[in-house]
């Protein structure tokens, strides 16, 4: 059936209800030579099993209803670097919730609810980093 229709029926995408819908792939397709079932990545070079950006670079979406991200945010692309550990801290940070350990132990994940929810990238000190990673393939001579 249609999952925001459900959703719609029972209340859970009314303006104020709070609710976030994400889908996120998991890899690129396979590619010719690597596995069995063959798929194309064009115009990324590489695909699954591979650290290249046919392998790793993927789409996802984020919807949230009016109350968590504006309209006037809508449709607009989100480019910073996403790891799906970064939404453990994201989603908290959506939610309000302090998602520190107290035993001094940090997030392996970076919180991106500020850049996703305002008009400017957020200001956190990783991105800086992780938007220059530079993925290398390693090959045995």
């Amino acid at each position: 059936g249609n999952i925001t229709g459900a959703l719609t029926e029972y209340g859970y995408l009314d303006d104020n209800s709070s609710t976030i819908i994400i889908f996120q792939s998991d890899n690129g397709a396979p590619v010719p030579n690597v596995s069995a079932n063959g798929g194309c990545n064009y115009p990324l070079k590489g695909g699954k099993y591979s650290i290249w950006e046919g392998g790793t670079r993927l789409s996802g979406l984020i919807w949230g209803t009016t109350d968590l991200i504006p309209n006037k945010l809508r449709g607009r692309n989100y480019t910073q670097l996403m790891h799906v550990v970064d939404y453990y801290a994201t989603l908290c940070a959506a939610a309000g919730i302090d998602c520190k350990f107290g035993n001094g132990l940090e997030l392996d994940g970076i919180n991106h609810w500020e850049g996703i929810t305002s008009e400017t990238d957020s200001n956190d000190a990783y991105f800086a980093y992780r938007d220059n990673v530079y993925y290398g393939y390693y090959e045995k001579h």
